[in-house]
């Protein structure tokens, strides 16, 4: 009964730090993400070999990390153009004309630099991930569209 108990406990911990990534954003608190998830797979390691058949447990964590993570990402995309750090240009007159500096090419590639940045979390985290990558396909190609929109 006791042993009921403590595993009883662990879930419940661990579905509140689940909970708590949930509400995490995955674009400005990467690292606080990547450690939530490291600490709840060490918990889940501590228990496996005092519990030999935890297979079905593992993978329904796995599935609830892949809702939290799923939810954030889509979070994520929606609002990445506000939550992307401010790039900042100057506007020149010079040789009788305006111009950017740094040109508009630099701030370009500045910008899908950090657009890449959070894309790549799934990169990261490829065995992982891979479930929320058919989820998220019209989300990244909405992203695709808008920014095509906006840059040509």
């Amino acid at each position: 009964m006791q042993e009921n108990r403590k595993l009883r406990q662990v879930h419940r911990k661990m579905g509140e730090q689940v909970c708590t990534l949930m509400e995490t954003s995955l674009l400005r608190k990467k690292s606080a993400w990547e450690e939530q998830i490291k600490k709840l797979r060490a918990q889940v390691e501590e228990l496996q070999p005092r519990y030999p058949g935890m297979k079905g447990w593992r993978m329904h964590w796995d599935m609830q990390l892949f809702k939290a993570l799923e939810h954030q990402y889509q979070l994520g995309l929606e609002g990445l153009h506000t939550d992307l750090p401010q790039i900042t240009c100057d506007l020149e007159f010079k040789a009788r004309r305006l111009q950017l500096r740094p040109p508009l090419e630099d701030l370009r590639t500045e910008f899908y630099r950090e657009i890449k940045k959070f894309i790549g979390i799934l990169i990261l985290h490829t065995y992982t991930y891979l479930y929320i990558l058919t989820h998220t396909y019209t989300y990244l190609y909405v992203l695709y569209m808008y920014l095509y929109a906006l840059y040509t």
